[in-house]
């Protein structure tokens, strides 16, 4: 997540097309990592409803980038600049990384294993 919020950043930031194309690259990688990842993720939270938090799981990415699609341009255009439009995708990329890492921490905690886990 934090490879994605950065090339986010990035993409925001960029002085040169090579730096916009390389950070679109890198969120593209970074999508690409996450998305093989999660099938195992949901297979062991879920294992009671893994089919229906699959389903969610799949339909999800469309719906986000059919928002972020309808959005952009318009940020771009109340904001006057496309990196607010494309930065903006920043938001909840930072807010979900903050919640996954705070519930994994408590989780941590609840199981008393604070001191031994090496994302805590």
């Amino acid at each position: 997540m934090i490879l994605l919020l950065l090339a986010t950043l990035g993409r925001a930031f960029a002085g040169s097309l090579a730096t916009l194309l390389s950070s679109t690259v890198t969120v593209g990688a970074g999508l690409a990592i996450a998305g093989a990842l999660v099938g195992g993720f949901i297979k062991a939270a879920y294992t009671g409803r893994a089919a229906l938090a699959t389903g969610v799981y799949a339909v999800a990415p469309a719906l986000g980038s059919t928002i972020a699609a309808a959005a952009s341009s318009p940020l771009t255009q109340a904001f006057g600049s496309w990196r607010v439009g494309i930065g903006a995708w920043a938001i909840p990329v930072c807010s979900r990384s903050a919640h996954g890492f705070s519930s994994r921490v408590v989780s941590v905690a609840r199981r008393g294993h604070l001191n031994r886990d090496p994302t805590a």
